[in-house]
């Protein structure tokens, strides 16, 4: 007759899977992000033109329609700067509410009408152009958004398993109680 314990070991394991992709998310994320910003974009000259997020939009705005490589790097601060979507009719159009430690800022292209968020952050005394990447989904709290629903699931997919070995394992006690 087998044992009413069940062994919840290989259970606990696997119901942490998702906490550790959470923490290996963040650790790896931190960990390849710990020199993201290159000093060179940090001197009191360029610390004291980006003062304001005010600064970087208006600047944004310029540099995009000139497609200025150079400009986009300053304003983004990065040892690596991203590739930012350009054209020559995107405009500036609204400040919209924070999210996270980022300000978020509405430009249109004209031609087409395609909107594009840009996103603005403080660091280290100035305000820099932040790219949408792995860095920013986790400072901006845009990363739970993705995990927890999946984690949600994962943990709803296990109990529902440990609830039918449950119910199984009695069932078959049952029969052999009954002898059948």
């Amino acid at each position: 007759m087998q044992s009413e314990n069940l062994n919840l070991r290989p259970w606990i394991i696997v119901a942490v899977l998702p906490l550790i992709a959470m923490a290996l998310y963040v650790l790896m994320t931190l960990g390849l992000n710990r020199n993201r910003y290159d000093a060179a974009y940090f001197t009191p000259e360029i610390t004291g033109t980006y003062d304001t997020p005010g600064a970087v939009v208006k600047a944004l705005e310029a540099a995009l329609a000139t497609q200025d490589t150079e400009a986009l790097a300053e304003l983004q601060g990065l040892r690596e700067p991203q590739t930012l979507a350009t054209s020559t009719t995107l405009k500036f159009q609204t400040a919209m509410e924070t999210e996270g430690r980022y300000l978020r800022f509405l430009f249109s292209d004209e031609r087409n009408y395609h909107r594009s968020m840009q996103f603005v952050t403080e660091v280290d005394g100035r305000y820099v152009a932040a790219p949408q990447d792995a860095y920013f989904y986790l400072r901006s709290g845009r990363w739970l958004g993705f995990f927890m629903p999946i984690a949600g699931v994962w943990w709803l997919i296990e109990l529902l398993a440990f609830a039918m070995t449950r119910f199984n394992r009695r069932a078959v006690q049952r029969r052999a109680a009954l002898g059948v």
